[in-house]
């Protein structure tokens, strides 16, 4: 049978149970920075949809010379500022603590 070094092993141990806390806990910063990276993803790729969206009937609107250019101009989307990202990551914040 080995004999364990009691210094190595603890130092061994306690570094296994440092790492994996730290992989699986996330500090409040961590979690708020997560959560604000998620809502401008969101909110971004929403924007990029709703424009899309918007050019293609717009410019077939326009083909069709039913609508002007400041009409197109008023009907594209804006994109999201910061306190739209904030809203949003409250919005994802509430929802974790409460489920709703």
């Amino acid at each position: 049978m080995l004999r364990r070094n009691k210094p190595f092993y603890y130092s061994w141990c306690h570094k296994a149970l440092v790492n994996t806390h730290h992989n699986t806990m996330k500090s409040p910063f961590e979690l708020r920075t997560e959560l604000l990276a998620q809502a401008q993803k969101h909110l971004t790729e929403q924007y990029e949809a709703n424009l899309e969206f918007a050019s293609d009937f717009m410019y077939k609107l326009y083909q069709e010379g039913t609508a002007t250019a400041r009409e197109l101009a008023e009907a594209t989307p804006k994109f999201p500022t910061t306190e739209d990202i904030l809203a949003k990551a409250k919005e994802f914040y509430s929802f974790v603590n409460t489920g709703k």
